[in-house]
């Protein structure tokens, strides 16, 4: 099974090759408050907030954007 470092890494790849679609937006606002990813701020921002979640988090983000 993945390990917490290559689910966040698969979510980031996701977010930002999809960064409209409603799996991203759902991550965002679950992890940000709102599904705004436009810049590589926001992007980074969340890169932070994944590493500091906890792994049911990071487990159930996975699953939305598999």
């Amino acid at each position: 099974m993945y390990d917490k470092e290559k689910k966040i890494k698969e979510i980031m790849n996701f977010v930002n090759d999809h960064r409209e679609s409603m799996a991203s937006q759902i991550v965002g606002r679950r992890m940000l408050g709102d599904g705004i990813l436009i810049s590589n701020e926001r992007l980074e921002e969340l890169k932070n907030a994944l590493y500091n979640a906890n792994e049911d988090e990071i487990d159930s983000l996975f699953y939305i954007i598999k």
